[in-house]
């Protein structure tokens, strides 16, 4: 009898192993993400996003462990990501179906990234392990900046305008990370250095271009132009006449606008002297790198 009662007991440990989740410790995760499909990117890719909505749903706890899983997943998910985009502008001219599906794929990637980078994020602040990840903040803050931008230029991809919730998102972002003294705080990202300001940034150029109807291969293109470019102008709480060109309300769901006549300053105000980057990408239109006009529409664009 007592054998009995172990071997059940084994089978039932078994069991609670296998329904358990995935991403229970970063060892899992690692279990979990080596048995990705290896058959075909498009098909890993699945599993991963389907893994990631699963993780987001999971009423776990933030904590450095799991921060840690979700690096993990982060790993993994960039490069099938990049493949992902790559055959999606690529194939611009392949059947609509395809393109949509690959689309809608690369879409709920950094949907399902920003989420649990927020999520953890406000967990850094208020969770039961507050504590320890509080270290962590401006790296987990710049991923929750980065992937919520790229959501928004998705919808460009689209033909869509942002969601007021996405500008929403990103303003309050940053106005915590502002307040508590995170905003430039270096972080490394894809083997890049970059702090919260300069994504947070980045949003708001793209949004000030605002390149509805272009390509697909266009879109990723600004992108491009826009994250080379230095030194990137960062927000200012105060306005100097004759050098800020634009200014964004962090208090209002909505991106930067051109500074009219009438100069205002805010509390939730901030500014940004645009006219070097103008002046940058009129110039780049003047040479052989930019046959398209690309940069002069961009720049036309900002002004």
């Amino acid at each position: 009898m007592t054998d009995l009662f172990e071997m059940l007991g084994t089978i039932t440990r078994r069991r609670k192993g296998e329904t358990g989740s995935p991403f229970a410790s970063p060892k899992a995760t690692e279990k979990w993400l080596r048995n990705l499909p290896a058959d075909s990117d498009y098909d890993a890719h699945h599993a991963l996003v389907e893994g990631l909505e699963r993780f987001n749903a999971e009423n776990v706890a933030a904590s450095p462990a799991r921060m840690h899983s979700l690096l993990k997943i982060e790993e993994k998910g960039l490069p099938l990501q990049l493949r992902i985009v790559e055959q999606y502008v690529r194939n611009q001219s392949a059947f609509r179906l395809a393109r949509q599906a690959l689309w809608r794929e690369s879409w709920i990637f950094w949907s399902l990234m920003a989420d649990a980078w927020l999520a953890m994020l406000k967990q850094a602040y208020r969770g039961p392990h507050s504590a320890e990840l509080k270290p962590q903040v401006a790296e987990i803050a710049a991923r929750a900046l980065r992937y919520a931008g790229l959501v928004m230029r998705w919808d460009f991809h689209q033909a869509r305008t942002p969601a007021a919730t996405g500008w929403r998102r990103v303003h309050k972002i940053y106005r915590l990370l502002e307040r508590d003294g995170f905003a430039a705080q270096p972080v490394v990202l894809n083997a890049r250095t970059t702090h919260c300001a300069r994504e947070y940034t980045l949003i708001v150029l793209m949004g000030l271009v605002h390149p509805l109807g272009y390509r697909a291969q266009e879109i990723e293109a600004i992108a491009q132009i826009l994250d080379g470019y230095e030194p990137l102008p960062q927000p200012e709480k105060l306005p100097k006449k004759g050098e800020h060109t634009h200014v964004v309300d962090l208090s209002l769901a909505e991106g930067a606008s051109v500074l009219e006549a009438d100069w205002v300053q805010g509390r939730r105000l901030r500014y940004f002297a645009l006219r070097p980057m103008v002046d940058y990408l009129k110039s780049l239109d003047q040479t052989a790198t930019d046959e398209s006009g690309l940069t002069r529409q961009m720049a036309s664009l900002i002004e």
